[in-house]
C-alpha cells in the first residue's frame, strides 16, 4: 500500500496551501 506516500503528499500540498494562504 502506498499509505506513506498519500500521507506524504497530502501533508505536502497541505502545507503549499497553508504558505499561500499565510502570504
Amino acid at each position: 500500500m502506498n499509505s506513506t506516500l498519500d500521507v506524504v503528499a497530502f501533508v505536502r500540498l497541505h502545507c503549499t496551501t497553508h504558505q499561500f494562504t499565510l502570504a
